[in-house]
């Protein structure tokens, strides 16, 4: 095996060890580990990571770089990417990229980790006891069948990747209405829109209520036989219900296929972003179609993030951008108090590594706070306290670093429990 194949074979088990970077059963089976001699460790998730995370910011510029250099651009994409787990829409906004030049930039960053680690721990000589004799790159990129993802793992992926923003449910539903125009003008049916005025908005990734309104609309055309349909939203106690009814005189009995696969399509991307679907049965008699899609509106839930770096309180702001969390940030004992007293917080994240006061000081005192007695507190710390954190009062920990699907999934689990009254 040549030199070039070997360090294509460590390009790729890079890419994936980045893609899966706070995925421990995926770091588990990478390759990675033998690359980088960390199979033996005790610790051999926690090393990797922290190798990868220790090389991006080896990376990063000299400050006299100038702002527009490439080398710049490499750092920024591997840290919004990779260490923050940033979607590729954000990444994109926050560097002025398209999504097709972001992509491509992509592999350029990633390249430029390989190489940098390809030296800096002389991999050369490792690759003949890490790579089988006879491999070959094509063989080893090709997904065994058993390894093609499922249906249910290509939807969980999309929950997880794609971020969840606030949006304008009639700016949804307009976008969906264009998609499916020339579907309707094809077959002839005719498309009214209803929209409340002053609905509030909703908070969902926004690629997949858009498709999930898409599809019942795609539906809706079929059943409609040349005939209308007639889409309204408004406001109920549950949050935004999409009304879509259908009626023509040649709709069909029964739905066509692809209109029945669309709506079960449409139903499972409503469960990934908490919304429901409900379509009243087609009967012979009336061959009408109606459809209801509810979708959760926002609702802001204070958190207050406390903590001495201030990169870190930026980086927590942007987690929580576009999601139903809104930022509260402190980064002293005292100002945290006095932001708890002005403005309550529903959840608390505390790093109890903070000059001036002892380490775990800050999490009591919250505890028998008035303004904080009733937040969850979770932990955010590179210490390994887990135990000592929850038997102190803390109802959750995190260690660092951390991304954004842990962060939001940890505050999620917080919010299901006040919601049910559990600890």
């Amino acid at each position: 095996m040549t030199d070039s194949q070997a360090s294509e074979f460590f390009v790729q088990d890079l890419q994936a060890a980045l893609r899966n970077l706070y995925d421990p059963a995926a770091l588990r089976k990478s390759r990675l580990l033998l690359w980088l001699d960390l199979d033996k460790r005790t610790h051999p998730i926690g090393a990797l990571r922290e190798t990868l995370s220790a090389a991006i910011h080896a990376l990063k510029p000299p400050a006299a770089t100038p702002p527009d250099a490439n080398a710049w651009r490499v750092y920024w994409i591997l840290t919004y990417r990779y260490i923050e787990q940033s979607s590729q829409v954000t990444v994109a906004g926050n560097l002025g990229l398209s999504d097709r030049h972001l992509r491509r930039q992509e592999r350029v960053a990633e390249q430029a980790l390989a190489d940098y680690l390809w030296d800096r721990y002389k991999l050369e000589a490792r690759a003949p006891a890490v790579l089988p004799a006879q491999a070959s790159v094509k063989d080893e990129a090709a997904a065994p069948p058993g390894e093609i993802p499922s249906r249910e793992q290509e939807l969980q992926w999309l929950r997880e990747s794609l971020p969840t923003q606030t949006a304008d449910v009639c700016g949804v539903i307009t976008s969906a209405l264009r998609l499916i125009a020339p579907l309707a003008a094809a077959s002839d049916v005719q498309v009214d829109c209803v929209l409340a005025e002053n609905l509030p908005p909703i908070a969902a990734q926004l690629s997949i209520v858009r498709q999930a309104v898409a599809n019942v609309l795609t539906s809706a055309v079929h059943a409609a036989g040349g005939g209308r349909v007639v889409v309204s939203a408004r406001a109920s106690a549950q949050g935004i219900e999409v009304q879509v009814n259908a009626e023509g005189e040649n709709s069909p009995a029964q739905p066509v296929p692809e209109a029945a696969e669309a709506l079960e399509m449409a139903r499972e991307f409503a469960g990934l972003c908490g919304g429901r679907l409900t379509v009243a049965p087609q009967t012979a008699e009336t061959g009408s179609f109606s459809a209801v899609l509810a979708l959760p509106v926002t609702q802001q839930i204070e958190v207050l993030v406390v903590d001495d770096n201030l990169d870190t309180l930026r980086l927590m702001q942007r987690y929580l951008e576009g999601t139903r969390y809104r930022f509260l940030g402190a980064h002293d004992p005292e100002g945290a108090l006095a932001l708890a007293e002005a403005q309550p917080p529903r959840i608390i994240l505390l790093d109890v590594m903070m000059p001036g006061i002892d380490d775990w000081e800050l999490l009591g005192r919250f505890r028998a706070h008035p303004a904080t007695s009733a937040a969850p507190i979770i932990i955010i710390t590179i210490l390994p306290q887990e135990q000592l954190a929850l038997a102190l009062g803390a109802a959750g920990f995190i260690r660092k670093p951390v991304s954004r699907q842990t962060l939001l999934a940890a505050l999620d689990r917080q919010l299901d429990r006040l919601a049910t009254g559990s600890r």
